[in-house]
């Protein structure tokens, strides 16, 4: 056998010496080990209790950090959508009068050209004007769709969304220019050679999206316009509407804050005055 065999073994016969004479004194002095014991036990389940619930707050506290920075960054996207909706909806409108001030040119142009029995620039200027009236309810239905879009993403905003501004009673008056467009196109139909020239045209296509033909366009553009303005005018009157309710609400509630500080205050004065009175409260 070796030395450093026996120095193990001598080792192995110590610990053993040690570990009997520890459970010979651990029972013999009992009531001072078992306390220390269970002091001890106590101590760790209690390190072991508290640094798995320091755990779970940090985990607790990293999950709600990170759900409230998809909170905020889900907010600042659908503010930055309401702010783009807006700023097209407001860029789409500034470009309808001009486009009802040209038709009404191109018609004035078309009456003169009747007069002077024009045929082709009377119906070119006829084409002009409803395709550039065709725009303007393009531009209408655009701003429509628009409002459709601010409408359900402010409900996802939980503070104050951009304003949607647009007034209704700065759109130009485009029925009114349609409706002249149509009356001399019907007297330009009721003259033979003018009519001839519009059977040759009507089937021209116009580049807008929502009409095939120019003889649809002709046939339809009051009716479409005055459809378009309508929807757009309850589309707007719908915010109104919801603002005003907001706002209702809000008056509501400053009116029962009110009323209940003023019930609160009479309370402590009748109280006061019992006490003056020396009354039981």
């Amino acid at each position: 056998m070796g030395a450093g065999e026996i120095f193990g073994l001598i080792l192995l016969v110590v610990g053993l010496v040690v570990i009997g004479y520890a459970i010979y004194f651990t029972f013999l002095y009992w009531y001072i080990t078992f306390p220390l014991f269970v002091i001890v036990a106590i101590g760790t389940y209690q390190y072991k209790k508290q640094k798995k619930e320091e755990e779970q707050r940090r985990t607790a506290e990293e999950e709600a950090r990170r759900k409230q920075e998809e909170y905020e960054a889900n907010q600042v996207a659908i503010s930055k959508r309401l702010s783009t909706v807006v700023t097209n909806s407001i860029a789409i409108f500034q470009d309808m009068p001009k486009y009802v001030t040209s038709a009404e040119d191109d018609i004035k142009t078309a009456e003169s050209e009747f007069k002077e029995r024009a045929f082709a620039p009377f119906w070119d200027a006829v084409e002009r004007a409803a395709t550039k009236l065709a725009n303007f309810d393009s531009n209408t239905r655009h701003i429509i769709h628009l409002s459709s879009e601010y409408n359900k993403e402010r409900g996802k905003l939980d503070s104050t969304p951009p304003s949607f501004s647009i007034d209704i009673n700065k759109i130009p008056d485009a029925k009114r220019i349609a409706n002249r467009m149509q009356n001399i196109v019907r007297c330009a139909q009721r003259d033979f050679q003018f009519a001839t020239i519009y059977e040759q045209r009507k089937t021209n296509k116009l580049l807008v999206t929502g009409f095939t033909s120019l003889g649809q366009a002709l046939s339809e553009m009051s009716s479409r316009i005055e459809n378009s303005l309508n929807a757009l005018s309850s589309s707007i009157s719908d915010f109104t509407i919801t603002n005003q309710g907001s706002l209702n609400r809000l008056i509501d509630g400053v009116e029962s804050l009110r009323e209940e500080s003023i019930s609160h205050n009479e309370r402590e004065l009748e109280i006061l005055d019992n006490i003056q009175r020396r009354k039981k409260p």
